[in-house]
C-alpha cells in the first residue's frame, strides 16, 4: 500500500513567472535538495484565502462536479474537468454517451449556478452529438 503524503503548509516567499512558468521559492526551502521533496506534489491554497471573483466568473474546482443540462432539460452529465482559460475555457461534461466537450461561453453556459450544483446549457446544433 503505497501511503499518500501528509500535507504540509508552506509559505510563498518569492515569486516569479519564467518562460510563462511559475518558479517559486517557499520559505525555509534554500536550495533545490531541500524542495526536492515536494516534487510532484499538488499547490493548494485554503478556500478563504482565495479572491473573491467577480459577476461570471468561477473557480474550476466551484464548477467540477456541477450537473449539466440543457434549456429543455435534457441532463447531459455532470462537469468532469474545465480547460482552458478565459474564453477557450470548456467545460468536460461526463455523460451517458462519454465526454462532451462544451464551449464555457455565456451564449452556451446559460445559468451557472455553483452553490445549486447547476449549469444549464443551450448547446448549438450538432454540439452534444458532435462530441458525444
Amino acid at each position: 500500500m503505497s501511503g499518500m503524503p501528509e500535507p504540509t503548509t508552506v509559505v510563498i516567499e518569492t515569486m516569479r513567472l519564467q518562460n510563462g512558468r511559475p518558479v517559486v521559492q517557499f520559505e525555509g526551502f534554500g536550495s533545490i535538495d531541500a524542495v526536492q521533496r515536494l516534487a510532484g506534489a499538488e499547490l493548494r491554497v485554503e478556500p478563504e484565502a482565495l479572491p473573491v471573483l467577480g459577476s461570471g466568473e468561477y473557480y474550476h474546482h466551484d464548477l467540477v462536479g456541477c450537473v449539466v443540462e440543457t434549456a429543455g432539460g435534457e441532463r447531459v452529465g455532470h462537469v468532469k474537468a474545465v480547460e482552458g482559460a478565459g474564453v477557450l475555457s470548456r467545460l468536460i461534461v461526463e455523460g451517458p454517451r462519454g465526454d462532451v466537450q462544451v464551449p464555457f461561453v455565456a451564449e452556451i453556459c446559460g445559468v451557472v449556478d455553483p452553490v445549486a450544483r447547476r449549469i444549464v446549457i443551450t448547446p448549438p446544433e450538432g454540439l452534444l452529438e458532435l462530441n458525444g
